[in-house]
């Protein structure tokens, strides 16, 4: 059916395709996927069009999309699928991907994908793009979020503190967090993934922070806002001071292993507290 990409915006791509004098009854049935060999898809049936054309939304931003078209007569029997397409959604404004084909700092716009150094509201993504080293040297912006996906294999070392107002996940990658994440948003943030472990946070909200999985933390320090542990199991290798803020054990426990300070505001409990 010589299907053909007709526009890719950041959310979305529209295709078109030949109808080839089908007759009106005719159905075309257009497969999409993040897999190039189409082992997972999502599929949709266009009815009755003289004219083929279709629009796929709700797609992420910045991901590669494969996308198929066959047509079906009336009595459902498919053509073969025309060649796959293939293309990848635009990057929405403020998202910059770790993208440095060698070690960097996070100051050279060269080593993002748009080609930009990050500003304050950008949303900050490594993943397999790039596996270089990240020297994150960037002091007075407060960041989106800031996700460390799965496929980066690099390493992230932090010169200068990471002010976030969005949320923080941390799924794969080397993180050599010298200094602090720092929480300072107005609505609630999250923390946590596959690998939950930081060096360093600080909760600076007016807000609420979330554990969204177990977490191993050096350093935790809080100053206001509220954080919430959740039901899962953290642990503790240096020193916990909240002098401020509010902290909701729910149903976690905390082990702590060695010889912490512990500071905690008045009323503020832990939940199953344990030293190791």
């Amino acid at each position: 059916v010589n299907s053909a990409l007709v526009n890719v915006g950041i959310s979305s791509i529209a295709v078109s395709w030949n109808t080839n004098s089908n007759p009106s009854y005719t159905d075309y049935e257009v497969q999409y996927t993040t897999s190039s060999n189409f082992s997972t898809y999502t599929s949709s049936i266009i009815n009755n069009l003289a004219f083929g054309s279709a629009t796929i939304s709700g797609l992420p931003d910045g991901t590669s999309h494969h996308i198929r078209v066959r047509s079906l007569n009336e009595n459902a029997l498919a053509s073969p699928y025309d060649a796959p397409l293939t293309t990848s959604t635009r990057y929405a404004p403020g998202t910059r991907v770790w993208s440095a084909g060698s070690s960097g700092n996070a100051s050279v716009a060269g080593n993002w994908t748009p080609q930009q150094v990050p500003v304050t509201g950008d949303n900050i993504f490594f993943n397999g793009t790039s596996g270089q080293t990240c020297f994150w040297n960037l002091a007075d912006i407060t960041v989106g979020s800031f996700t460390i996906n799965s496929g980066f294999t690099g390493i992230i070392s932090l010169s200068t503190h990471v002010r976030l107002s969005g949320d923080l996940t941390r799924n794969a990658g080397h993180l050599l967090d010298f200094q602090p994440f720092i929480f300072v948003g107005t609505s609630t943030q999250k923390v946590g993934g596959v690998n939950g472990s930081f060096n360093s946070l600080e909760i600076q909200s007016s807000s609420d922070v979330m554990a969204v999985s177990s977490l191993t933390l050096h350093t935790y320090n809080q100053t206001s806002g509220l954080f919430r542990a959740g039901n899962f199991a953290h642990a503790m290798t240096g020193n916990w001071n909240q002098t401020g803020g509010a902290f909701l054990a729910e149903t976690s426990s905390i082990t702590f292993y060695g010889g912490q300070d512990v500071t905690a505001v008045s009323g503020n409990g832990l939940n199953n507290f344990i030293v190791d």
